[in-house]
C-alpha cells in the first residue's frame, strides 16, 4: 500500500489476539479512552515530520472510510532495547500507556523493563511517543517467539503484580497492553532504524 512513497521504510499490519493480565483502569479522573484496537498498521519513515505527513496518505483514507473508529498518530522512538523483528510471526505487543507526563512514564518503563527480560527472555522493544493526535503518552512495542513466552509469566509470578504494576501505580501509570499477530499478506518490508537508550536490569522475580 505505500510501495511506491520514498519516506516509507516499512509497514506491517498486526491483528490483535489477545488481551493480556496488565490491564488498567487508570486513575480517578483520568485516562477516558478506553478503546480496544483490533488492528494496527505501523508505518516507519525516516523522520518524524515524515510520519506526520503520511496522515493524508490516499492509504490512510482508506481507512477511514473502513473504520471510523481509529486513531491515527505520528511518534518517535525514545528508548530501546532492540528492533522488533518483524520479518517472522511471533506474538507482539503493544501496550499503550497514559500517565500524567512522559518523564514518569519512561522512567516506569525502563525501570521494569528488566523484569521482563529476566523473566520472559525479552531481547526486544520499541518506545514510541507520540507527537501528535494520540492520548497516550508512550506505546511500547515488542516481540516473542511464542505466547507461552510472555503469558504465564503475567499470570503466574506474583513479582508482576508486586513489582511491575506496582511501579505503573506509583508512577501514576495506566497501561493498556494488547497481543497480536503480524498479517503478512500485508507488508512492506524494509530495513528497521531505531536509536534510543538501554533499559535498566533491576526487576527481580
Amino acid at each position: 500500500m505505500f510501495s511506491t512513497d520514498d519516506r516509507v521504510r516499512r509497514a506491517d499490519v498486526f491483528r490483535a489476539t489477545l488481551v493480556p493480565p496488565g490491564t488498567s483502569r487508570g486513575f480517578e479522573g483520568q485516562y477516558t479512552d478506553q478503546a480496544v484496537y483490533d488492528a494496527v498498521l505501523l508505518v516507519e519513515t525516516g523522520s518524524v515530520d515524515d510520519a506526520a505527513a503520511l496522515a493524508g496518505h490516499p492509504a490512510v483514507a482508506a481507512l477511514d472510510e473502513e473504520s471510523p473508529t481509529r486513531l491515527t498518530f505520528a511518534a518517535r522512538n525514545v528508548r530501546r532495547i532492540n528492533p522488533v523483528d518483524h520479518e517472522r510471526p511471533g506474538v507482539f505487543l503493544f501496550n499503550y500507556f497514559t500517565a500524567d507526563d512522559v518523564a514518569g512514564n519512561l522512567h516506569a518503563w525502563q525501570y521494569t523493563a528488566g523484569w521482563f527480560q529476566d523473566e520472559t527472555a525479552l531481547d526486544n522493544s520499541t518506545v514510541l511517543e507520540p507527537v501528535d493526535g494520540a492520548s497516550f503518552t508512550l506505546v511500547n512495542h515488542c516481540r516473542w517467539d511464542h505466547y507461552r513466552d510472555i503469558v504465564p509469566a503475567l499470570v503466574t509470578r506474583r513479582s508482576f503484580r508486586s513489582f511491575v504494576l506496582r511501579t505503573f501505580a506509583d508512577h501514576r501509570v495506566a497501561p493498556r497492553p494488547v497481543l497480536y499477530a503480524l498479517d503478512r499478506s500485508r507488508r512492506s518490508p524494509g530495513r528497521p532504524t531505531v536509536d534510543g537508550a538501554t533499559p535498566d536490569r533491576r526487576a527481580r522475580g
